[in-house]
């Protein structure tokens, strides 16, 4: 009889540790507030092993064996002594804990991280003889990755040595590129772009270039418009009769602005475009003045091409005309130091000057479609040439629909 009082009062320790554990996952559950599911098949694994497990038998059901089975049921019943039975004993916190979860990132230090990079960034871009749109470089990225990966100790390579040793494998490595795409020349062709040189430097690297990679394979070849250089592509094509030269579409369309800008009414408009802008970013002060009317906002783009940003600052001015005609009238501005200048004044009377509005919404119904040529043949996403044609007839039908003066724009367009 004692040993099947000890046998029950087991059972009902058994049943009590389950009670015990399936409340521990009630309060997991209401006070974690992540999601810890396996966890909680954990636990649940652990409480259905439990059940299948029973201790010590009383005296008439144990056989010599370890494990044995009662003849008259299908229960399993096993030795207290085993390990199994002893960590059942033990009492294990098997949901995870507040304090054992990894802590997040706030969101205050994602903010610091990031200003101490913008920080540093736009020193050597500030700094150093750079473009702004450096940052958008696709291997900046990796090679700040890199630069975490190797850490602290590591010095920079020196000029000597990007020019004399890295310059080198990058060769080697873009020869062994080109070498994997031979297989395909005979099938698709290959066109040579190249940049600006003097006119008999340049035909004696093309035909340079065209031996080594065979005559056969290449189809065009692409360069700047300048006069010197077209007279070195039409030379090349008398030479080679499989051969085409054509301009570069971004070229071409830079070259269009360069036109448009040397009308008189347009350059006088580009004037006073630049006026406002050399005004406010000369001095700190006013530009963050200007961003509160602005929202932020700059009036100055990253440069697409040389010709292209003075109709691209033109664009942003017009967009922000609200804004900057508010900020010259508010109270602030008048009874600040700056509205005092002479160059301030001058600024303040064209933006109040009706005839600057409507000339620069006249240039921009010229410049506008231009533009959006100009964005599409200069991005890397896809080829346009198979679309470049229709996109300039395109322009030139949106030009002659909103401009009185078509036919002066198309002749440039067309030259």
């Amino acid at each position: 009889m004692d040993h099947l009082n000890n046998y029950k009062g087991k059972k009902i320790e058994k049943r009590k540790m389950n009670e015990e554990l399936t409340e521990q996952i009630r309060v997991s559950q209401c006070d974690d507030d992540e999601n810890d599911e396996e966890d909680l098949e954990m636990v649940m694994a652990r409480q259905n092993r439990a059940s299948d497990i029973e201790v010590t038998p009383p005296p008439g059901f144990a056989l010599r064996s370890h494990i044995v089975r009662e003849a008259s049921t299908d229960k399993k019943w096993i030795d207290t002594s085993s390990p199994e039975v002893q960590l059942l004993d033990i009492d294990v916190d098997l949901h995870r804990t507040k304090g054992n979860k990894q802590s997040k990132l706030s969101s205050r230090f994602l903010k610091e991280a990031k200003k101490k990079l913008g920080r540093a960034v736009n020193q050597f871009v500030l700094f150093t003889p750079v473009p702004t749109n450096v940052v958008n470089s696709k291997w900046l990225e990796p090679m700040l990755d890199t630069a975490r990966e190797v850490g602290k100790g590591t010095k920079l390579p020196t000029s000597y040595e990007v020019t004399e040793v890295y310059l080198l494998m990058e060769y080697e490595a873009l020869q062994n590129w080109i070498k994997s795409h031979k297989s395909n020349w005979t099938e698709r062709g290959v066109t040579i772009m190249c940049d600006r040189w003097t006119s008999d430097y340049y035909l004696g690297l093309m035909d340079k270039v065209v031996d080594e990679i065979g005559e056969e394979y290449v189809v065009q070849i692409v360069t700047d418009n300048e006069a010197a250089i077209k007279a070195a592509g039409y030379k090349l094509m008398q030479k080679r009769k499989n051969l085409y030269w054509i301009g570069c579409a971004t070229h071409c369309i830079d070259l269009m602005l360069e036109d448009i800008r040397k009308k008189k009414r347009v350059a006088k408009l580009l004037d006073c475009a630049n006026i406002i802008t050399r005004f406010i970013y000369n001095s700190n002060w006013v530009v963050d003045f200007m961003e509160r009317f602005t929202g932020d906002r700059e009036l100055l783009r990253p440069i697409i091409t040389r010709f292209a940003t003075n109709f691209i600052t033109l664009e942003s001015i017009v967009k922000h005309k609200t804004a900057l005609q508010d900020m010259f009238h508010s109270q602030e501005w008048k009874h600040s130091k700056w509205s005092k200048k002479d160059d301030a004044k001058k600024v303040k009377k064209i933006i109040q000057s009706k005839d600057f509005w409507t000339k620069a919404a006249d240039v921009l119904k010229v410049q506008e479609p231009l533009l959006k040529v100009l964005r599409l043949v200069d991005g890397d996403e896809k080829p346009t040439m198979s679309f470049i044609y229709e996109a300039m007839d395109r322009a030139k039908l949106a030009i002659k629909q909103n401009c009185r003066y078509y036919v002066d724009y198309w002749k440039i367009i067309d030259n």
